[in-house]
């Protein structure tokens, strides 16, 4: 691997990458540490780069990058024989901003804690560590012991079927919050800003005659309304408002919402209406693309706040 890929870039077009947005935050445990965690829009899971250089005993000086501070370290000639993924991860800083606003700032993928602590722990039994790393092997040690708990509860908890029976219970309580037994009567919650915009994508009249859609409306419908309020909903529907002989609900979806979930509907449906606005006359397809990743975030968040 060659020098080039292992160093960690410090040139001023490096700090100009568009800063990618934290979606999520909170502080992470291992053992008696915490780092602040986040994870981006684009699926990134990132440690704050100074809670990364705090957590593994990195003194840094004011204003230096933590992932500059831990190449520093694994590039000293003692250690750079057991320290390249280190110093390939710590070259992949990313910036980004925070879930709550404020100013860029960067952090480093997860994976950096392990490899460190296991780079250090063997170099220090292959005696390459010296008195001014001590603190850094015992940080290392502790980070180990904290990872390999955690990880040994996972394999246990997947085994015994325990994560999924308490992924299921948080489901549950979701589908509680968004969703009652009994339907209740309400008028049309689809409102004609939102049906004229799903018309036009699919090259449909609007207002319909005698407000009658194509049978296939109603996937449309799911896609875009229903599908992002949370994983799984379809299924909920299916259950409590089944389809009869002839394919057809007895009742519309949106009656069995609660009074918050038909808030967040309508406002979603609003959102999805924004959106569709400047795609063209028969754009569903290219619309679809485009709301997909989008929706599919947002059900991602979700599903980790339930874990």
């Amino acid at each position: 691997m060659s020098n080039s890929e292992l160093t960690v870039r410090r040139s001023p077009k490096a700090e100009m990458v568009k800063p990618k947005r934290a979606v999520l935050h909170d502080s992470v445990p291992m053992g008696d540490l915490s780092i602040d965690g986040f994870y981006t829009e684009d699926g990134d899971r990132l440690f704050s780069d100074r809670g990364v250089a705090d957590a593994l005993a990195i003194s840094r000086q004011s204003g230096t990058a933590g992932g500059v501070e831990i190449d520093r370290i694994a590039s000293q000639k003692r250690l750079s024989p057991y320290f390249s993924r280190v110093r390939l991860l710590a070259s992949k800083s990313v910036p980004f901003t925070h879930p709550k606003g404020g100013g860029v700032a960067r952090g480093l993928p997860i994976e950096v804690i392990p490899a460190f602590a296991s780079a250090m722990i063997i170099a220090k039994a292959r005696g390459a560590t010296t008195r001014r790393h001590e603190r850094m092997v015992e940080k290392a040690i502790a980070i180990q012991e904290a990872l390999l708990s955690v990880a040994i509860n996972i394999v246990f908890d997947d085994a015994l079927g325990i994560r999924s029976q308490v992924a299921e219970g948080a489901y549950a309580a979701l589908y509680n919050y968004l969703l009652m037994d009994h339907p209740q009567q309400r008028v049309s919650q689809c409102r004609d800003n939102y049906l004229r915009e799903m018309c036009k994508l699919n090259r449909l009249s609007y207002p319909r005659p005698k407000g009658q859609t194509p049978r296939y409306f109603g996937h449309v419908i799911n896609e875009t309304l229903y599908d992002p309020l949370a994983p799984g909903l379809k299924a909920e529907f299916d259950r409590l408002n089944p389809n009869n002989e002839n394919g057809q609900r007895r009742f519309k979806n949106y009656q069995f919402l609660t009074d918050d979930a038909l808030k967040e509907f309508l406002a979603h449906q609003e959102k999805v209406t924004q959106i569709a606005r400047p795609f063209p006359w028969g754009g569903m397809q290219e619309f679809r693309v485009f709301i997909r990743d989008a929706f599919d975030r947002e059900k991602k968040e979700r599903q980790i706040k339930l874990c």
